[in-house]
């Protein structure tokens, strides 16, 4: 299955203030997905010219183009200050691993990034529920 575009509700920079949010989502460990709000501070560079945006953006971005050319995304929002995909589910072993792989490379260089900039980006790993349907007897 091909990436999906999700349409969005919101336009031009999704947060206003100096803050890079990466939201990492994992299910019974294993990622899911991820999102990316936000941009640094003017203190580090206008916009599109900015290094530590551009050093997340070449991170994430490299992370989405690996897993879309695998054919792993299956929803993906991209905006000005906005990327956002959930990948389809994995249920061979082999994906599983490259997939960590991937998003542990990617992890390294945004905790670096964190450690450099703690007041403009921050990493939150998420895990999603799975909701069960309960049937009626």
């Amino acid at each position: 299955m091909g990436s999906q575009t999700i349409p969005s509700e919101t336009s031009g920079c999704v947060n206003s203030s100096s803050l890079i949010e990466i939201e990492l989502y994992t299910r019974e460990g294993i990622f899911t997905g991820l999102k990316s709000s936000g941009h640094a501070s003017l203190d580090l560079g206008n916009r599109g010219s900015n290094p530590l945006c551009a050093g997340v953006s070449v991170l994430l971005q490299t992370l989405f183009l690996y897993l879309n050319k695998q054919k792993l995304v299956e929803k993906v929002v991209k905006q000005d200050g906005l990327l956002a995909f959930h990948l389809v589910e994995i249920r061979n072993p082999k994906l599983t691993i490259t997939i960590d792989q991937a998003f542990q490379m990617v992890i390294v260089g945004l905790e670096e990034l964190v450690k450099e900039h703690p007041e403009e980006v921050r990493i939150k790993l998420v895990e999603e529920i799975i909701k069960e349907t309960s049937s009626v007897s």
